[in-house]
Order: C-alpha cells, then structure tokens, then sequence
C-alpha cells in the first residue's frame, strides 16, 4: 500500500523523506520516473515550441506575399519560364 501524499514530496508516513520511500520520491525507481517525466515535458516544450515557430513563419510569409501579390505573380512567371527551359532542354537531349 502506497502512503498518501500530503505535501510536495513528502509523504504521510514520514517526517522527512525517507531513504528508499516512492511517495517522498527517494527510491530510485521514483527519480527514474521523475525523470523520464522531465524529458517527456522537455520534449512536448520542444515540439510546440517548433510548432510555434512554423506557424509564426507561415504567418509571415503569408501577411508579406498579401502585401505584394505582383510579385508572387512575376516569381510565378519566372519559375514557370524556368520549367519550361528545362523541358526544351531535357527534350533535346534525348
């Protein structure tokens, strides 16, 4: 049986934490766990913050390209002449 938990880190069988008692986190498979929990929290910190970012940069782009719609048309024209070279090209060379 578990002892309860009646403060942060300690438990109710304990005035101070004992050394090897899960509920006042002493054991070793207590810091185990403690631990994969911070890396579990680090990494979701991690990933929404990556999340956050690409939003943000997506975000961007977007208020810049509505800002200047004559340029995404003239980069639209440039990359499609582009494709069309190369497809001259590679049909010339077979």
């Amino acid at each position: 049986m578990e002892p309860e938990e009646t403060e942060a880190g300690k438990c109710s069988r304990h005035r101070r934490p004992a050394k090897n008692c899960r509920a006042c986190g002493t054991s070793a498979r207590a810091q185990q766990q403690a631990a994969e929990a911070a890396r579990r929290r680090a990494a979701q910190q991690a990933e929404r913050d990556q999340f956050e970012e690409l939003r943000r940069e997506g975000a961007m782009r977007r208020a810049k390209a509505d800002a200047n719609p004559d340029g995404i048309q003239s980069a639209q024209q440039i990359a499609r002449a582009a494709i069309r070279e190369s497809l001259k090209r590679r049909e010339s060379n077979k």
